[in-house]
């Protein structure tokens, strides 16, 4: 269930317990543990480093993403394993967070339970349905989110969540199950494209972000950035290798024009995504903060 501040205005006032609200944010490509892991700090007011690159600003001379490269446990920003998590928190001098276990919903529920009734919060991977955050049994991707919040309702065990700048509420069953419904990440090809935009009023494209996808789901995430896009009132436009950007525009009756304009798409860089063995590396297993 997606939840706005206003509900959740509303939900504290019952029978639940949340510390603190953290920031929305906005992920870019597979950075959802560097995210969830910078929502944490904030939360518990440790300030090392921002998400990514094009966030450095200020007093800030580096990004998670940056560190955790250098550590060489990312390719693109993916951690696909809690560890990875707990290593990257150490290398910015936070040492107080844990990697916690759990086989059963009662061992999960103490944990979140014990880690925001001690102002803290809790990197949790599960399995996503889409970019909805929402959670998945079967099919989606493996994807970390933050927990900042419990209570019940009607004797249901429930915590809220965050991730790609949405609030969620669950049971604490179904967070379970899609924990364990986590699968193993096969080899993967990511290509890092340019995205560009034009406004309702604008007469040509500008280019707005480089943003890393996965070869496989090409056609399915420029659509979703196309829809997005639409809503807000701006055309999403793709580069091809003779500088000229055309318009992506979602939808079946939209695949055949699509399909060309990606055969000739202008590819910034490219890269392999080794493959991680996720059932032993995320399920059963989180990090409190």
């Amino acid at each position: 269930m997606i939840l706005n501040k206003e509900q959740l205005a509303v939900m504290m006032k019952g029978d639940c317990t949340i510390n603190t609200i953290p920031e929305k944010w906005t992920q870019r490509g597979g950075t959802c543990g560097i995210y969830a892991l910078d929502g944490a700090f904030k939360m518990r007011g440790h300030h090392a480093a921002v998400p990514r690159r094009s966030d450095v600003d200020g007093p800030y001379t580096t990004s998670l993403r940056q560190i955790a490269k250098k550590m060489n446990v990312t390719k693109i920003g993916e951690l696909n394993d809690v560890e990875h998590i707990s290593t990257l928190a150490m290398q910015t001098g936070y040492s107080a967070g844990e990697v916690k276990t759990f086989t059963n919903a009662d061992e999960l529920w103490a944990i979140v339970t014990m880690a925001i009734k001690n102002k803290g919060a809790v990197v949790m991977p599960f399995l996503c349905r889409d970019d909805t955050g929402d959670l998945s049994q079967s099919g989606g991707f493996a994807h970390y989110c933050l927990l900042f919040g419990f209570g019940k309702q009607f004797s249901v065990r429930q915590v809220y969540a965050a991730n790609y700048g949405l609030y969620q509420l669950w049971s604490i069953e179904s967070l379970l199950e899609s924990n364990f419904a986590i699968r193993d990440w096969e080899k993967q090809q990511w290509t890092k494209v340019m995205l560009w935009i034009k406004g309702a009023n604008e007469k040509d494209f500008s280019p707005y972000r480089p943003e890393w996808i996965r070869q496989s789901d090409m056609h399915e995430s420029l659509d979703a950035y196309a829809t997005a896009y639409n809503e807000a009132h701006f055309q999403l436009g793709i580069e091809t290798k003779d500088a000229t950007v055309h318009e992506w525009k979602p939808g079946p009756q939209h695949k055949s024009k699509n399909q060309q304009t990606a055969a000739k798409m202008c590819v910034m860089k490219s890269t392999t995504i080794p493959q991680a063995d996720m059932t032993k590396t995320m399920k059963g297993k989180c990090f409190v903060v």
